[in-house]
């Protein structure tokens, strides 16, 4: 098999784990884990929206999202390999990642000796490193986390909450649409208002509260809360929504192997 195939043979695996994950997903939201419930404040009588339940994730999510980042990794160790001459690889030979661009200055000597001028300047431009590509620092650090313990995916985050519904009925309560000379029971149009909370709330858990409304306000049966499974790495990833993160990952790996692409021709 040519290298350029083995290299893309990696890519699409991961793309088939990440189809897989998004069904796992799917799946696992299907059956409603997380509901949300209503009390009053007792100090202020706001109306609170909040976590009544709260199921674990499932053990297969965490084990997909290691599969991709492990295709993932090996596309890029595989293209760097690739990129140094037979005969000057060496069982060091691999794409160099760091925790910063120090780190990545010293420990990139070792992995890409022997790689011509061309290909080792490619490689410095991509910034494989914290504060320079945080997709590939990441899917590097998550990675070496996989290869010793499950990831910790258990978590889920407070990702946004739709307000259109909630403005709407305060907008009726406070008579809009008479103001308006709306004929009674004419429809209004809820538009989509998704604002992200500061906090998304990680990890979710019973007692989460999400939203606080007015003292006195009613129950609005409306209210959208959406919600992500996410990573749960302290100080690499966490809180990060699982999907979202492994396709942006994969796409920037794709994106670096194209770029190398002529390099292996």
């Amino acid at each position: 098999m040519a290298a350029v195939d083995q290299i893309r043979l990696k890519l699409k695996r991961a793309e088939r784990h990440i189809q897989e994950l998004e069904a796992a997903l799917l799946a696992f939201k299907r059956n409603n884990p997380y509901k949300i419930g209503t009390k009053e404040d007792e100090k202020t009588r706001c109306l609170v929206y909040y976590i009544t339940q709260a199921e674990e994730i499932p053990a297969a999510i965490p084990l997909i999202a290691g599969d991709i980042l492990q295709n993932l990794r090996t596309a890029l160790d595989h293209l760097a390999w690739q990129l140094v001459p037979a005969g000057d690889r060496n069982s060091q030979t691999a794409f160099p990642i760091s925790d910063d661009a120090t780190k990545y200055s010293s420990d990139k000597l070792r992995k890409i000796d022997g790689m011509p001028k061309a290909a080792a300047d490619g490689i410095d431009a991509t910034k494989p490193y914290k504060g320079g590509n945080d997709a590939i620092w990441r899917l590097h650090r998550l990675n070496n986390i996989d290869k010793h313990r499950l990831l910790v995916t258990v978590g889920a985050s407070f990702r946004s909450v739709n307000l259109g519904p909630h403005i709407i009925g305060e907008m009726l309560k406070a008579g809009i649409a008479k103001h308006l000379g709306l004929k009674p029971g004419t429809t209004i149009p809820i538009p989509n208002l998704h604002l992200r909370p500061k906090d998304n709330l990680f990890p979710l858990k019973v007692g989460s509260e999400l939203f606080i409304d007015l003292p006195g306000a009613e129950v609005n049966p409306k209210m959208n809360f959406l919600i992500d499974v996410a990573f749960g790495e302290p100080n690499v990833c966490e809180g990060e929504p699982v999907l979202e993160t492994l396709k942006n990952m994969s796409s920037v790996v794709g994106g670096i192997v194209s770029d190398f692409i002529p390099l292996l021709s």
